[in-house]
């Protein structure tokens, strides 16, 4: 909605997000798309309001929960906020039934573990969509990005896992999709 973008100098009241929110829903509801995706949830303030008027919808949805952890051992963390242990935001998200959830926008060697949490608390569809590599300014190059046979090893240990939606984020281009295809 044109009331609400990611990005502001001040937060938004959550009466500003819970309209622009119904806003977007009836859109979608009207328009006809075939489900509604949550994309890189990890701040509170901004995905409660969200859950909550979604939860409504007719359409399915499904919910991507966006993680980072900042070394090998340490606590894994919302993207957005690394105060905010990701197994709250898991627990947020799982009150509402969604009809999958999973870990997107999330550095690939991060998915299966943030992929255990959300088992712990979700029982349905899981879904793993990751990113590789980091952005180069100033024209959208990606450098450091696995290869599409990397992404494809950790995709069917992730199948393994019981995730059934797959697919692919920042860094990972339709190369990285074909090589996921044979998967299906």
């Amino acid at each position: 909605s044109h009331a609400l973008s990611f990005a502001s100098e001040q937060e938004k009241s959550t009466a500003t997000c819970i309209e622009a929110f119904d806003e977007m829903v009836s859109f979608f509801e009207e328009g006809e798309v075939d489900l509604i995706l949550l994309e890189m949830m990890s701040i509170p303030t901004r995905m409660l309001p969200l859950f909550r008027c979604v939860s409504s919808s007719t359409l399915p949805v499904w919910c991507g929960l966006s993680a980072q952890r900042a070394a090998p051992t340490a606590l894994i963390t919302g993207y957005h906020d690394e105060t905010i242990p990701l197994i709250d935001n898991i627990q947020d998200a799982s009150n509402f039934k969604f009809d999958a959830m999973g870990i997107m926008h999330t550095s690939v060697d991060l998915i299966s573990d943030a992929i255990d949490l959300v088992k712990t608390h979700h029982s349905g569809a899981l879904m793993a969509y990751p990113d590789s590599g980091y952005f180069k300014s100033p024209n959208w190059k990606f450098e450091g990005v696995i290869t599409p046979n990397e992404l494809k090893d950790f995709a069917v240990e992730w199948q393994e896992m019981g995730v059934s939606i797959i697919g692919g984020c920042c860094g990972l281009g339709p190369e990285h999709t074909e090589a996921l295809v044979s998967l299906k």
